[in-house]
């Protein structure tokens, strides 16, 4: 019995030293951005890191340059809910998104939800994609129904329904061009 033990420690040793030998060049790139603070899964797709963040937050992925650690766009993952989502995977055709989390080992609701590729990548602008520069008054039209990706920018006035009906875009609002540097974003 003593030897079976020695033997199994020995191996285990073995183990864990070898393991750690195999990972003993790792070097940190970057921090991740805030907005995925609490990443879970990661995928590796067309040279770009793919993330979401963990329980309870919003059901998006974070498409990353592998290079610098900035976020080049946010898909949102429409008719889905980040209940617990914990991993990412790929085959030839689709992304994998297991919702699977199960702390107390009682839901009942485990999902993976399949997004096709070609609809991944073709999903969003990046942020900031369109930008349109405006000057003088903006009335409540401006932006209806600005997608992700279209950024306003308005050196003027705006009236308070500015923005109504917007989806997603960005409106920045200047007073004037002598008070630049105070503004409002929505």
């Amino acid at each position: 019995m003593k030897l079976n033990t020695f033997l199994f420690l020995a191996i285990l040793t073995f183990k864990i030293t070898y393991n750690q030998a195999q990972i003993s060049n790792f070097k940190e790139k970057f921090e991740l951005p805030e907005k995925v603070k609490e990443t879970s899964g990661l995928l590796f797709l067309d040279g770009k890191i793919i993330t979401h963040n963990d329980s309870g937050n919003d059901a998006n992925l974070y498409e990353i340059d592998s290079l610098s650690g900035t976020i080049l766009r946010t898909i949102s993952i429409a008719n889905a809910a980040n209940i617990d989502w914990e991993d990412l995977a790929e085959n030839d055709t689709h992304v994998f998104i297991a919702d699977i989390g199960n702390n107390n080992g009682n839901r009942q609701d485990l999902k993976i939800y399949t997004i096709l590729k070609s609809d991944f990548k073709n999903s969003n602008f990046p942020e900031n994609h369109i930008k349109i520069k405006l000057r003088g008054s903006a009335g409540q039209s401006l932006g209806a129904f600005g997608a992700k990706g279209v950024k306003f920018e308005v050196i003027g006035d705006c009236n308070d329904y500015v923005g109504k009906g917007l989806s997603g875009g960005t409106i920045v609002a200047y007073p004037s061009i002598k008070n630049k540097n105070q503004h409002c974003e929505f």
